[in-house]
């Protein structure tokens, strides 16, 4: 009897731990779609000129704190690596990723809020 609860229970660790790995890369790659929509739009010479997507990342980058917005900038409309942004705004690289990472959440939530999020 030991054996098969045991059993059960590892069973049900690797089907928890297969689902959080396929919601892991469906959330990786909606924020990778993401982040590249983000780039075109803030390479684009006039951002008004896209489509609706593109008119509201305009909008919701405008809503990030004065941080977050340049570190956004720098890494997608500028093309600074992370090593670049972390030597200039005096920080580490692991830094920087967190705060993109977290803009990126930020960004995505509000477009959601708009409706634009798939």
């Amino acid at each position: 009897m030991g054996s098969s609860f045991r059993n059960w229970l590892i069973g049900i660790t690797q089907n928890t731990v297969l689902q959080e790995l396929r919601r892991s890369r469906r959330y990786t790659g909606r924020l990778n779609r993401y982040a590249n929509l983000l780039e075109k739009s803030l390479q684009a010479e006039e951002p008004e000129k896209e489509d609706e997507r593109g008119k509201v990342l305009m909008d919701c980058l405008e809503h990030l704190d004065a941080r977050s917005a340049e570190i956004v900038r720098a890494r997608y409309s500028l093309s600074h690596s992370i090593e670049e942004i972390a030597d200039t705004a005096g920080r580490t690289s692991g830094a920087v990723r967190t705060l993109l990472y977290r803009a990126r959440s930020q960004l995505r939530t509000c477009m959601e809020k708009k409706g634009i999020w798939r």
